[in-house]
């Protein structure tokens, strides 16, 4: 099965979150303060650290979301064959199948 643009648009959405969340872990990390009197740093760090794990959680819900899709796609897809195209059809096989009136 192709992947659709649609897909591919999921894909990077899903790649930007995984990279955000991985970032907003990474400068909570490195800002933790580490002494009482930088207390307003913890704060913002312990923001960034929730924020991550939301982010990487919403990041996993695309996930599944998008291997559903695709999973029912396939599904879908293998209940029949290709669409094939038709010759188109000629005067003389007309004639022969009686769809012109000549007597």
């Amino acid at each position: 099965m192709k992947n659709s643009d649609q897909s591919y648009a999921t894909i990077a959405q899903i790649n930007v979150k995984l990279l955000t969340a991985c970032g907003c872990a990474f400068i909570a990390y490195w800002a933790w303060p580490t002494e009482a009197k930088y207390w307003g740093y913890g704060f913002i760090t312990i923001c960034l650290g929730l924020a991550s794990i939301g982010i990487f959680f919403d990041a996993l819900r695309m996930m599944a979301k998008l291997y559903h899709r695709n999973k029912i796609m396939a599904t879908y897809m293998a209940q029949g064959e290709k669409p094939k195209s038709s010759k188109m059809a000629s005067e003389e096989a007309l004639r022969k199948s009686g769809m012109f009136d000549d007597q």
